[in-house]
């Protein structure tokens, strides 16, 4: 099967190449997730929504602000600190809902576009006594540095803790100086935006950078549903209902699998399967155990204790499990909405990270097919042991 996984690949990641979030080159990817769905005799359906065009913009304006509250506090006496307690009120409630993908004001404040969703079923032999999603998004991310190795993504992760307080440090400091004009105040915010000033090159670099092809990211995970896909059209689950769920702009905050809860609250039962990154160069299956921006969010655990069961029983390879920090897939969104939902990722055992992840690098020369294989077979191993549990 490993040769249609290379066709899909080379298609997306090749043909049609980087797909960013809310580009006629994304829907030119749920177009072709479409067509192959139609040929293997599936009825695909297409559902719309709006969603931001980056995920780093709203941290952007945010450190943007904070910097302009901290210029108006240490030039305009009383006056600044006033305006530098509005903005960084505004900045503070909605860093936190942003880390909580929840809509907020700095969102509102930048543009969006529109995305899709592509997804079809398959019914069982049987009376379908359960269903299953397998979700993998097909948009592509810009080149981001911080997550190029490890030693970036750990500055990544620091500044994503330092930031929101530093923010709250400020916004403290502007409330004092209201009541009490103390001149310690301002060294402590000059110390507060040199915080704020390393997030706001870092958050806004990635959005004048290109569009990567995304091979591994997620083109992979699209290629795995679709080899699932074309399995369960011969030979259907015995009583599993089966729906393949392609979704957009995952890269910027997951919209698309947070819109397909909402359009499909007859699915609030169904058990969610994320498939993303499985083919990166020298990589192993992981099962999430979190993900965590502001607060972790775990896989449903009747679904955890599956994937853990089945992950035993592959023990002659290597399958492990993982906290994904400064992160997050599908799942959540998905865990948000309140669904059932596990996520699997393949990562390097030598320093954990994603290879190629967010980088030019992400090309079909680079797959690693053999890793691929592995994971895709672990995850189709979860589905059987599904269906078998009814």
């Amino acid at each position: 099967m490993t040769s249609a996984a290379r066709m899909h690949v080379e298609a997306l990641a090749g043909a049609i190449g980087a797909r960013g979030s809310c580009t006629p080159e994304e829907a030119r990817g749920h177009a072709y997730c479409s067509k192959a769905l139609s040929e293997m005799g599936y009825a695909p359906h297409t559902e719309t929504f709006r969603a931001p065009l980056s995920v780093w913009m709203p941290y952007a304006l945010a450190s943007g602000l904070a910097l302009l509250a901290a210029f108006l506090f240490y030039t305009q006496g009383g006056a600044g600190a006033l305006a530098g307690a509005a903005l960084m009120l505004l900045v503070v409630s909605s860093t936190f809902l942003q880390l909580a993908h929840r809509d907020n004001a700095l969102r509102w404040l930048l543009p969006t576009g529109e995305s899709q969703n592509v997804w079809a079923q398959c019914q069982p032999a049987q009376t379908a006594a359960g269903t299953v999603v397998f979700v993998a998004h097909v948009d592509t991310h810009r080149h981001a540095w911080v997550m190029s190795a490890s030693g970036p993504f750990l500055l990544l992760r620091t500044l994503s803790t330092l930031a929101p307080a530093a923010y709250i440090g400020l916004l403290l400091v502007c409330i004092v100086r209201l009541f009490a004009p103390l001149p310690e105040l301002y060294p402590i915010s000059l110390v507060l935006a040199a915080l704020a000033l390393p997030v706001f090159g870092l958050a806004l670099w990635p959005d004048f950078t290109r569009f990567v092809p995304g091979a591994n990211d997620n083109a992979s995970g699209v290629a795995a549903v679709l080899e699932y896909a074309a399995r369960l059209r011969v030979t259907p689950l015995r009583s599993t209902r089966v729906i393949f769920l392609f979704t957009g702009c995952e890269e910027v905050g997951a919209f698309g699998a947070a819109a397909f809860a909402r359009q499909h609250p007859e699915l609030s039962d169904a058990n969610y399967l994320v498939v993303d990154n499985i083919g990166g160069r020298d990589t192993h299956p992981h099962y999430l155990l979190s993900e965590t921006l502001l607060t972790a969010l775990h896989p449903d655990p009747a679904l955890l204790a599956v994937a853990e069961r089945v992950a035993a029983e592959h023990a002659s390879r290597p399958i492990m499990s993982r906290h994904l920090q400064a992160s997050f897939t599908d799942l959540t969104p998905l865990a948000l909405a309140g669904r059932r939902a596990i996520a699997f990722v393949s990562y390097r055992a030598s320093d954990g990270m994603i290879p190629d992840w967010h980088q030019p690098t992400d090309t079909v020369a680079r797959m690693d097919w053999d890793a691929y294989a592995r994971t895709r077979e672990y995850v189709w191993s979860v589905l059987q042991a599904l269906d078998e549990r009814g």
